[in-house]
């Protein structure tokens, strides 16, 4: 049996809402048993320890390495000094001894085992005495090269005889004079078990079983309050917590700590006022873990028995309402102090609400995202990793629709405009909506609320239409890096309404033009960013299109084409002495390419202004919003491997020269580069890379700059 002492906490369970996609050779609901054995794979033997214990050699059924020395049975033994946190490098372990440090048996090549200040599994490479101390240089080991031959199965109830309850109720998150956020309820019980099976041979970890049961309550409540239209966000930390943990595997203590840090955290965004109130409780059974074998790799383990239902609700907004409260459990899970795992859940809810014209209409949901990595070096011999991907779980709450008693007789304020013609409003007013979002021609979301007109050039022939919108200053919106304003959408309309998907030009400043065509008919949409909505005026100008002399088309439909066209006689593209042909003598711009390749760890510099690798091709991107006028350096990196990778700037002078990192995803031919762009940031921008996946990661210069440039790829962040 592995016997106690063994010390742990329940808040392990946290860890538990981490959970796979499967489940595959997990144990029954509430199993127990335990054993230590050295039959490598068939049924596990009672392993009692023998009367050698401690002595390297085999302990009952428990086969140790006779390289292994458990320091800490030696009568000079006084204490060990180890750093705060062991990884794959070189690390430096004192020991105090209260005799003659020469008689000790400590030699190059030892593996040391200990529980002392945190735990220690490393292997000598040098030691040097110094009086009473023993001062040695340890590299990483794993158990399989301690334990071999052998099987551990343990069922650990992790509960101390109760359940497990956290309390953050009336917990303000924010507050000042126009806006405040309570966790007016938080809740979370639990009454966890944790089961493991691990298997050695001779030469490595074989097998590996770790499977966490979760019997939980989870109950929270959020209450906000806002006086004025906002988009806010914000983590508030309830406290970092650290609990160690130890069993015994023959004479081998197996030493480890959890520590977890608690955070409660919103997202809010209303272009007006609002109170909202809600709730959920939910309870049942968690199951999560994961099965490892050396021959046919991971197995994930997931199984849920959970019902939700819907707690205290109300709310009151003048336009539209988007929030959502999370509480977050980040951990990180170390044997010996070598990170072992890394985790983190939250717990959601998150909800809608909108007043439109006719009535007022909301949803609500309540979930959890999970994101985990196991970093198994300190159990196998060569190690193992697995990113398991974000997972996410969602029921409604609330949903409904409540006929809105309008007593103004302004309804829902214009709803078309003409040519010459300018209108003024608010988008936060009655007739605002929240529908459109993330539009075909733009890049950033625009989830704040927008107001729509329907507009006709009613002319026989295309005319050139100027759109002008004026606004208050644009607000900073921390999610995108970028200030944003309201923004003017032009949509072509197919008979069903203003779709973002038709969008055919927007107002990357305050000015937008297109091309309307004769018979055909368009929404503009006055839309707004990251919160910003608020007041406007659009004006709205028409005027005969001109003759574009290089694009083959008859763009005034006058039936001459490009330079056979009278507008184009004076066109430097055009032979003047003959103007109905076309020499075709324009000049091409840049074809985008890679300039070079780029692998994990590289640091890379350059100069945009100057190098005969840089190409002026793409001067905007579907992921942002911004004028991309300037030069670019691309580069090419195939990834080896699936996780997080950071594409950074080194040294970077923004106020001097202003570049911006896009992620290229894909190698269609017939889609524009910018149109492929999947992440974007300032001075560094984070992605989930796919094994196999080719990127293309680009520098490019913001309005027109250009300059030098130093890039890095950190595969391992």
């Amino acid at each position: 049996m592995i016997h106690p002492p063994y010390r742990t906490t329940a808040l392990l369970a946290l860890l538990a809402l981490l959970g796979c996609s499967e489940n595959n050779g997990s144990v029954p609901w509430g199993d127990r048993g335990g054993s230590v054995g050295g039959d490598n794979g068939g049924e596990a033997n009672s392993g009692e320890t023998g009367s050698d214990e401690g002595a390297p050699g085999t302990a009952g059924n428990v086969t140790v390495s006779p390289d292994l020395n458990l320091i800490e049975n030696d009568p000079c033994f006084v204490s060990a000094e180890t750093p705060e946190e062991f990884d794959d490098s070189l690390a430096t372990i004192v020991f105090h001894v209260q005799c003659d440090p020469n008689s000790v048996d400590l030699t190059v090549g030892q593996v040391v085992v200990g529980e002392t200040d945190g735990g220690y599994l490393r292997r000598i490479e040098s030691l040097e005495i110094q009086d009473s101390r023993i001062v040695t240089q340890t590299s990483l080991v794993s158990l399989a090269e301690v334990l071999q031959n052998t099987r551990i199965t343990e069922t650990l109830p992790l509960d101390t005889g109760a359940r497990t309850t956290l309390n953050f109720d009336d917990t303000t998150l924010y507050a000042d004079d126009d806006f405040f956020v309570k966790l007016k309820r938080g809740n979370l019980e639990f009454d966890p078990d944790m089961f493991i099976d691990w298997e050695f041979d001779a030469l490595d970890l074989t097998y590996g079983h770790l499977q966490i049961d979760l019997d939980m309550e989870v109950d929270m409540e959020l209450f906000l309050r806002s006086n004025n239209g906002m988009q806010f966000s914000h983590m508030l930390p309830l406290g970092q917590l650290s609990y160690p943990f130890t069993f015994a595997a023959g004479p081998v203590p197996v030493v480890g700590e959890l520590k977890v840090e608690l955070q409660a955290g919103f997202w809010t965004m209303a272009p007006g006022a609002v109170d909202v109130t809600a709730g959920s409780q939910g309870g049942g059974k968690v199951r999560t873990g994961a099965i490892y074998h050396e021959e046919s790799g991971w197995t994930n383990l997931s199984e849920i028995d959970w019902a939700t239902e819907a707690g205290e609700f109300d709310v009151e907004v003048v336009t539209d309402w988007n929030g959502k409260l999370r509480i977050r459990a980040q951990g990180s899970v170390s044997l010996y102090k070598t990170l072992t795992g890394t985790a983190r859940a939250e717990p959601y809810i998150r909800g809608h609400a909108e007043a439109a014209c006719e009535d007022l209409n909301y949803d609500f949901h309540a979930g959890l995202d999970t994101r985990f990595l196991a970093k198994y070096q300190i159990l196998k011999k060569w190690g193992v990793e697995r990113h398991f991907p974000v997972k996410k779980w969602e029921v409604p709450l609330y949903e409904n629709s409540i006929p809105w008693p309008w007593t103004t007789e302004a309804g829902c304020g214009q709803t078309s405009v003409t040519c010459g013609e300018t209108v003024s409003y608010n988008t936060t007013s009655i007739g605002s909506t929240s529908q459109l979002e993330n539009y075909s021609c733009g890049s950033l979301p625009f989830d704040g609320s927008e107001y729509v007109y329907w507009f006709n050039a009613a002319s026989d022939v295309p005319v050139q239409v100027e759109a002008h919108l004026n606004y208050d200053n644009a607000i900073w919106d921390d999610e995108s890096f970028m200030e944003v304003g309201r923004k003017l959408f032009v949509l072509e309309d197919h008979g069903e309404g203003p779709d973002a998907n038709s969008c055919i030009s927007w107002s990357t400043g305050a000015d937008t033009s297109f091309v309307a065509t004769a018979g055909t008919s368009y929404w503009l949409a006055v839309d707004s960013a990251a919160g910003d909505g608020g007041t406007y005026d659009l004006t709205v100008s028409c005027a005969p299109v001109v003759e574009d002399c290089g694009n083959e088309l008859d763009d005034d439909a006058d039936g001459a084409v490009d330079c056979s066209d009278d507008d184009c006689d004076d066109d430097s593209n055009c032979n003047v002495d003959n103007g109905d042909d076309d020499d075709d003598d324009d000049n091409p711009g840049d074809t985008f390419a890679p300039g070079g390749t780029i692998a994990c760890g590289d640091s890379l510099t350059d100069n945009t202004a100057l190098s005969p690798l840089t190409t002026d091709a793409i001067d905007a991107y579907t992921c942002n919003v911004g004028n991309y006028s300037g030069p670019e350096l691309a580069w090419q990196w195939t990834a080896t491997t699936s996780g997080p990778v950071v594409f950074s700037l080194q040294n970077a002078h923004p106020t001097e020269v202003n570049h911006d990192l896009m992620v290229l995803h894909g190698s269609d031919p017939a889609q524009p580069p910018g149109d492929q762009c999947v992440a974007w940031g300032l001075n560094e921008v984070e992605f989930e890379a796919t094994a196999g996946q080719v990127y293309t990661l680009v520098a490019d210069g913001y309005d027109g700059d250009s300059g030098p440039v130093e890039v890095t790829l950190d595969c391992t962040p």
